[in-house]
């Protein structure tokens, strides 16, 4: 499917938005909601789609060596305050290869071999990458790729069956008591828009001093900033690079044990013959693919493929907006329980509505996959602000304000509002008034 759209203007960095997916590990992750076929993780923290606090690492589970990247076991005796269960749906790379687990586990490798300065006998580091990783080598205490699932997302048309595959993932993370643990799945999800022979050979152009990954990384080292797009000089001797690896099958050390040498040669070959028809190294499985190029504008196609975890619909979140709001208050033991009425969408042909229910248990229709967030203040007699916090959605769809012992004893008003699915613009408030005893 193609649709190319335009944009105006000198046009961008190019080698940014591939390099900051890479060092960001992804901001955005495939999460399957259940694995389908029944089956749980051994000694893991769950299936596909869960959270557990307080578990063990498993010993097999592995760390990225800082400055090497090598993956080292974890060992036994390491416990996480939080571990989660990922299926990370696998897609179509622009080159027409598919992800595999290789490229989930690769950007963790090369966050601990570019992000951390000064290891003994190891040369390369890049500023921005040690600044947009620090917190997933500060936090990161294991990982471990259980296996892949092929029946969870499998999808028939006809005679036709098509296997959406979801690798497993286990990452384990050492989280502040204070950060809730849903906050803690962005530290390091595993996922990345960049397949692993990409970061591979923009490695080697820093290697060899060709390129700098970043700004920060170019005024580092004195060499030019990475442009896999626009830079006849560094594309003519990456083109001789993959030439070469595609001839030796190469594969990054870290991750030798998960691929063979006939999948690296596909691999190389694929990107040679993507250089050659789009003149361009830029490959990822985003939602955009980069056509052509000039001083004055820059066109990019649409690129989707049956197998790309966001399909039709995924951004109607951005184009019909939904609320949720606050029905009823009920005073408990200890704080407040609220009633939630949420939006839902409903769409005929072109048109849609959109109605209003209430939401009776958590895991609800209603809902849909969407998150539900609730934020409180509390305002003393004095007009001060005596707490903030955030809501807990139960089991029976009410969403709990616990206030049990966080207050003096007196007279407050809290004021609290609800968010569907990231949607902050102009929420309704509820005001309660509230007595502590």
């Amino acid at each position: 499917m193609k649709h190319p759209g335009t944009t105006r203007g000198n046009g961008a960095k190019w080698a940014v938005g591939a390099v900051a997916a890479a060092i960001a590990l992804g901001a955005v992750f495939a999460w399957d909601s259940g694995s389908g076929d029944g089956q749980t993780v051994a000694r893991g923290p769950c299936r596909s789609g869960t959270v557990v606090e307080h578990v063990p690492v498993p010993e097999d589970s592995v760390l990225p060596e800082a400055g090497s990247g090598l993956f080292k076991p974890v060992g036994s005796g390491t416990a996480a305050r939080l571990g989660f269960c990922y299926g990370a749906l696998t897609s179509i790379f622009h080159d027409g290869t598919r992800m595999s687990a290789a490229d989930v586990l690769y950007p963790y490798s090369f966050a601990y071999r570019w992000g951390v300065k000064g290891v003994t006998g190891v040369v390369g580091y890049d500023p921005e990458i040690d600044r947009s990783t620090a917190l997933l080598r500060r936090r990161l205490a294991g990982v471990r790729v259980v296996g892949v699932d092929k029946t969870s997302k499998s999808i028939r048309v006809g005679d036709f069956a098509f296997v959406r595959e979801l690798v497993l993932v286990e990452v384990y993370v050492n989280e502040t008591a204070k950060d809730p643990g849903w906050a803690a799945t962005a530290v390091a999800p595993p996922w990345s828009s960049v397949p692993w022979h990409v970061l591979a050979l923009m490695e080697e152009a820093v290697g060899r001093g060709w390129a700098a990954f970043s700004e920060t990384g170019a005024a580092h080292s004195g060499a030019p900033w990475m442009d896999l797009a626009r830079s006849a000089a560094l594309k003519e001797k990456l083109a001789a690079v993959v030439a070469e690896f595609a001839a030796r099958g190469f594969v990054p050390e870290p991750i030798k044990h998960l691929v063979t040498d006939g999948e690296a040669r596909k691999r190389w070959a694929a990107l040679k013959a993507f250089f050659e028809e789009n003149g361009h190294f830029l490959v990822t499985n985003g939602p955009y693919r980069l056509k052509s190029w000039s001083p004055e504008a820059t066109v990019l196609e649409v690129f989707r493929d049956i197998s790309y975890p966001l399909g039709v619909g995924a951004y109607d979140n951005y184009t019909i907006p939904r609320r949720a709001y606050i029905v009823a208050v009920e005073p408990v033991d200890g704080g407040l329980s609220l009633a939630v009425e949420v939006e839902r969408v409903e769409k005929f042909m072109r048109s849609f509505k959109i109605v209003r229910e209430p939401l009776t248990r958590a895991g609800s229709d209603a809902l849909k996959g969407q998150a539900l967030v609730c934020r409180f203040v509390v305002v003393g007699d004095d007009g001060r602000v005596r707490l903030a916090g955030q809501g807990r959605l139960a089991e029976d769809g009410r969403v709990a304000i616990d206030l049990a012992g966080r207050l003096q004893p007196g007279d407050y008003t809290v004021l609290a509002a609800l968010y569907l699915n990231g949607n902050t613009v102009g929420p309704e408030i509820r005001r309660i008034p509230y007595r502590a005893r």
